[in-house]
């Protein structure tokens, strides 16, 4: 079963256009990412209204793997040098894991992303329920008769999770759990 099933609606919540930024220092370009192999980051923006809009999305291709660095390098910062500039006004939301030290090197997730430029705040939780809880205020939002959450069109990836990638796990026994398995789609959703 989708995870949001029952809030995310794909001819209300996407846009058949890609979403621009707003050009502001009142509404920094926040980048959640979800770290490891399989690294994924979603780019997101609120709006004067109080709607949050994705703009982009980077994710490891599905079938491949690569550390956070050489994602960051290959991936993702490129798109946000190409789309958006430099780093001032373009704030990472990182999860608590992004802050403990490797064991090879000792340096984190959020020293590596600090150190090309950007900014980092931890997020507030790593639950995946609060998250979920989160994400569907946002989808069952409306502003101004349209959707509070809206998805560009340049995220098709992202649109595919929301709409029936990011599932919730099914047991042996067909029983389905409230937590979502992990797969290639989990990453950007998360």
């Amino acid at each position: 079963m989708p995870v949001f099933q029952n809030t995310f609606k794909r001819e209300f919540h996407v846009t058949d256009q890609a979403l621009k930024p707003v050009v502001s220092s009142m509404y920094p370009i926040v980048v959640g990412m979800d770290n490891g192999l399989t690294a994924a980051a979603v780019v997101g923006q609120m709006d004067a209204r109080g709607r949050l809009n994705i703009l982009d999305e980077a994710y490891v291709p599905e079938g491949q793997t690569m550390g956070v660095e050489t994602f960051l390098d290959r991936i993702l910062v490129p798109l946000l040098q190409a789309k958006y500039g430099r780093p001032q006004g373009i704030l990472f939301v990182l999860d608590e894991a992004c802050y403990q030290r490797s064991q090879v090197n000792e340096v984190t997730i959020a020293q590596a992303v600090s150190s090309r430029g950007y900014n980092c705040v931890r997020a507030s939780t790593n639950k995946p329920e609060r998250r979920i809880a989160a994400v569907e205020g946002l989808l069952t939002r409306a502003i101004d008769g349209k959707a509070g959450m809206l998805f560009s069109a340049s995220v098709p990836w992202l649109i595919k999770a929301m709409d029936r990638g990011y599932r919730n796990k099914q047991q042996i026994n067909d029983v389905v759990t409230a937590v979502p398995a992990q797969n290639h789609y989990s990453h950007v959703a998360d």
